[in-house]
Order: structure tokens, then C-alpha cells, then sequence
């Protein structure tokens, strides 16, 4: 049954990522351009789930703006960069897990056992908005796909703040992810706490 890991665990594991993160945009900035690392998700919200006893996950967004053409065109070439420039700088309690097919995961263990992943997805700004780096597994291909605008799940999560909705949020989240959890669905984390929103804000309007 998933539960909400405690405020000081996430502020503990946010610490211990975000300056690797950093200086991974930095390292990056003279070949690559400049990027901001953005957490985001239920962990932007400060709304961490995890089964049990089990791992609990941050997502994040290393985002380019103005990526050369050179690096655009290979996106592949892109992400295996990345991934090494990353390797050098995670300390040895940081363990590449996969490539899946839209992030980079690193895990930390404890005891033999996984305990946190770091989800790292990467992102680039064209005419068109926000793309992300996909690897299609089925074809073995990397292509960039259009991202869906965030920005209206944004200004419903400011109106449910302002109405002091937030711990019917909270609330909505977890039954939700729990309803998943019992009916076998394998709705991401995203998918379900964007449900939640939708459906809570729904509810003020």
C-alpha cells in the first residue's frame, strides 16, 4: 500500500541530488549551451509516494534551450553524453540502473536493496514549445516528441492552493495511486496525479 514518504526524507535526498544535477548543467553548458535542472511531477509538490518499505523516486528535467544542431540532430549521441558526463559525477552509492525509454534512472542501495531512483529526463525548446528525448525500444530509434503544455495543470494547482484544497489533494493522490495499486492498473505516477488534479479542480469549478 503506497503512503507518503516523510517531508525530511525528500528534503534529504533533494539535497544529496540537485548539486550533481547542477554541475552536470554546468559541465554541459560550453558543448551543449546553457540548461536548468527542473524537479518536477508529484516531487516538484512535495507529494512523494512509495509502496510500503519499498523505493521512492524524484523525476527530474534537464532542460536545453538553445541545444546545437550537431547534438539535436543525434539525439542518441546526446543522451549517451549525458549519461557519462553523469556517471563521473554521482558518488559510488550512485548506481546506473537503465536507459528506459523516456529517462536515465540511478538507484541507491541500502543493504543489498534499491531504496530511491533519480529519474532524468531531457528536454529541448524549439518553435513548437517542449520536445523530449524518446528511445523506442521496439524500433531502437531516439526521436524528440512534442510535450503536452504543462501550464494548465500549473494554474489548477494554484487554484486549488488559493481555495485551501491542498490536503484534499494530498488525500485524492494516494487513494488514487492505491485504487491503481489494487486493480492492477500501470498508470504512471505522473498519469495518476495529474487525474487527481483534474478531477479535484473540476470540483471547484
Amino acid at each position: 500500500m503506497y503512503r507518503y514518504v516523510p517531508k525530511k526524507t525528500v528534503s534529504s535526498y533533494r539535497s544529496k541530488c540537485s548539486p550533481f544535477l547542477i554541475q552536470l548543467s554546468n559541465e554541459l553548458k560550453e558543448e551543449l549551451g546553457p540548461s536548468q535542472v527542473v524537479l518536477v511531477g508529484s516531487g516538484g509538490s512535495g507529494l512523494v509516494l512509495r509502496d510500503g518499505n519499498g523505493p521512492f523516486d524524484l523525476d527530474y528535467n534537464l532542460c536545453f534551450h538553445h541545444l546545437p544542431d550537431e547534438w539535436r540532430t543525434h539525439p542518441e549521441k546526446l543522451k549517451a553524453h549525458i549519461r557519462q558526463v553523469l556517471d563521473s559525477l554521482f558518488p559510488d552509492d550512485y548506481s546506473y540502473g537503465k536507459e528506459s525509454t523516456s529517462v536515465l534512472t540511478y538507484l541507491v542501495h541500502k543493504d543489498g536493496a534499491v531504496i530511491f531512483h533519480l529519474d532524468l529526463g531531457i528536454l529541448m525548446k524549439n518553435s513548437q514549445g517542449w520536445s523530449r528525448l524518446i528511445h523506442d525500444k521496439v524500433e531502437n530509434t531516439y526521436r524528440w516528441n512534442l510535450v503536452g503544455n504543462t501550464n494548465k495543470l500549473s494554474s489548477k494547482i494554484d487554484r486549488i492552493h488559493k481555495a485551501k484544497k491542498w490536503n484534499n489533494l494530498r488525500s485524492l493522490y494516494l487513494r488514487k495511486k492505491n485504487q491503481d495499486l489494487h486493480e492492477g492498473k500501470s498508470s504512471s505516477s505522473f498519469e495518476t496525479y495529474a487525474e487527481a488534479i483534474n478531477d479535484l479542480y473540476n470540483r471547484l469549478t
